[in-house]
């Protein structure tokens, strides 16, 4: 093997190697604040919604929409909606719920939408 090739491997092995400590000296000293009350950086808000987007899409694919019109359907999904989503997005005529109001990101009030 000609030696610059040896070089650029072995420095590429190293460059790896530091790579990987520093990212994870990154995680295990807690550098980034995940805290919920606080905003992520713009460029972490992008990041984490175009990896949140490209797994909905990608595990999204095979999913069958059902009959929507079907009135027991609709009956069922109120009632699932009550129970597991109006107190994060509400419900037509009602206000800002506590738990509403401390999540990050806000949730839509899908009332109006």
């Amino acid at each position: 093997m000609k030696p610059f090739i040896k070089h650029a491997i072995a420095t590429s092995v190293v460059l790896a190697v530091v790579l990987v400590a520093v990212f994870g000296m990154f995680v295990q000293l807690g550098v980034y604040n995940f805290a919920a009350d606080v905003p992520h950086t713009p460029f972490v808000f992008s990041l984490l919604g175009r990896m949140r987007e490209k797994s909905i899409d990608t595990r999204s694919g095979n999913i069958k929409v059902p009959e929507l019109a079907d009135q027991q359907r609709i009956v069922q999904g109120a009632g699932n909606y009550n129970a597991m989503c109006v107190q994060c997005h509400r419900s037509p005529g009602m206000g800002e719920t506590e738990l509403s109001n401390g999540l990050y990101p806000s949730p839509p009030n899908l009332a109006k939408e």
